[in-house]
């Protein structure tokens, strides 16, 4: 069906003659099947039609193309084969978001086997990580995440979740990405060793962070806010978000300390009838408490095609709070 409909669309972009309007499918969506006349009142001659040649000004023509992927998502791998100036305009589309969830695969794009000798596609795909601005790898050790990212030189939103071993050259990886957006297990990425950590022993550190302007904090909460306060020193912070076992003094310090803060979002559990006490003391504004997520990969890839996420979900609860 979708075949059909792209083809329908191209047809009455281009107001294609009657003739031409039966199509072999996407992958010919410029070839019709019947034969064109070559006569003078057709709008596209015969050699337009086969031609990889521009038959509008550049500037519409990639419009259209750009439109056509943004309405019809299934049908960007079949324009990159159009043309070669096609393929760079669409190209980076196909690979601006990568999902590798560990089993799921439903949240695996696109195909990288790791160290899978059977499907060994991961070298095939290092040609185009560098579309990638938005990533999320969770299920894997930190040295194959490292690996991708080491790749993924242009990424702006990175989820990081449920990593082994992680190992010294993440966090190097890490700061060397020019990321806006991150969700991760902070805890976990600044712990030098697998030993856990006493809260005297660990400290925040927010020169991986410089950068960012959303953090979502996955767990690591419960400790004072003492050895977290270096999070006021991260200069563009504007949206935090807390995850587990949240306490009062974390959040106040949160708000007072964070000066660009402009939301903290709490997701915790509708019956946590405590930390719903806590957060009502505390009469900011800007501190909003969510449900957890049932579906945060499905969530988070929704956010990163521009749909509403509970960035947004947030942002504007704070915003009707200040109208009132």
């Amino acid at each position: 069906m979708w075949h059909r409909n792209c083809g329908r669309w191209f047809t009455s972009l281009f107001r294609l003659p009657r003739n031409a309007s039966r199509w072999h499918g996407f992958n010919s969506c410029f070839y019709p099947q019947d034969t064109i006349s070559t006569t003078h009142d057709m709008t596209l001659t015969n050699a337009a039609l086969l031609s990889s040649d521009p038959v509008f000004p550049f500037e519409l023509e990639r419009e259209i193309f750009e439109r056509a992927e943004s309405e019809h998502h299934l049908c960007a791998t079949t324009l990159v084969l159009v043309a070669h100036r096609v393929r760079q305009w669409i190209e980076p589309k196909i690979y601006k978001i990568v999902m590798y969830a560990g089993s799921s695969q439903r949240y695996r794009y696109p195909p990288m086997h790791l160290h899978d000798k059977l499907v060994p596609r991961f070298s095939q795909w290092k040609q185009y990580a560098h579309h990638a601005k938005h990533v999320l790898l969770q299920d894997m050790e930190g040295q194959d995440a490292a690996e991708i990212l080491s790749l993924c030189t242009n990424v702006e939103d990175l989820a990081l979740w449920v990593l082994s071993d992680i190992g010294d050259q993440l966090p190097s990886v890490i700061s060397s990405l020019p990321m806006k957006r991150l969700s991760i297990d902070v805890q976990a990425l600044l712990t030098p060793s697998p030993s856990p950590l006493t809260q005297s022993e660990f400290k925040f550190d927010e020169t991986l962070f410089t950068n960012l302007t959303h953090l979502d904090i996955i767990s690591g909460e419960e400790w004072p806010w003492n050895n977290w306060k270096r999070l006021a020193l991260i200069p563009r912070l504007t949206h935090l978000a807390l995850n587990g076992e949240i306490r009062t003094e974390f959040m106040r310090g949160v708000l007072d300390e964070c000066l660009a803060l402009e939301v903290l979002v709490v997701l915790a559990s509708v019956i946590d009838l405590n930390l719903q006490s806590q957060i009502g003391g505390l009469q900011d504004d800007r501190l909003v408490r969510m449900d957890r997520i049932e579906d945060p990969i499905g969530h988070w890839a929704a956010g990163a095609r521009g749909e509403e996420d509970f960035w947004i979900t947030a942002e504007r609860v704070v915003k009707s709070r200040r109208q009132v």
